[in-house]
């Protein structure tokens, strides 16, 4: 096993590998917080305005037809959003990765196989995509059922 690791291509400027284990465990622990907290908010302002013409339903007479903007809204933020947390994570993983290879053999046993044996961060950033297309095509058509007057 190696005693340091180079750094930057320089063997007199060298990490031990206890450094470089733990500023790898803070770099990894920045991401993982990082995407964690980018879904919470993200989550929140997709919910928030997908709900807003249901939890103020004057706004949908005075709209008339333009109440569709919010679907419309959901459904760039959300796919936005699917797109940034693919990146995040993938982030996340990087240095995961890295921070694994250092550790080798002490790499701590993981839970392998939940959720069908996808990664959490892909699992994630699908269901927003799939919330931005499905659910809001679905409450654009509810909206739209509500300004035409077919539904009560």
């Amino acid at each position: 096993m190696v005693d340091s690791v180079e750094k930057d291509g320089i063997t007199n400027n060298t990490l031990s590998i206890n450094e470089a284990v733990h500023i790898l465990w803070e770099w990894r622990k920045y991401r993982n917080q990082v995407f964690w907290n980018s879904v919470y908010w993200l989550g929140a302002a997709i919910i928030i305005i997908s709900i807003v013409p249901y939890l103020l339903p004057g706004i949908v007479s005075k709209l008339g037809y333009a109440v569709i903007v919010f679907p419309f809204l959901t459904f760039l933020i959300a796919s936005f959003s699917a797109y940034l947390l693919a990146v995040l994570y993938k982030l996340y993983k990087t240095a995961d990765r890295r921070y694994r290879e250092l550790l080798g053999k002490f790499t701590p046993a993981d839970i392998q196989g939940l959720l069908f044996r996808l990664p959490i961060g892909k699992v994630i950033a699908l269901a927003f995509l799939s919330y931005g297309i499905f659910i809001q095509i679905l409450s654009g058509w509810v909206l739209h059922k509500l300004v035409s007057g077919v539904l009560p």
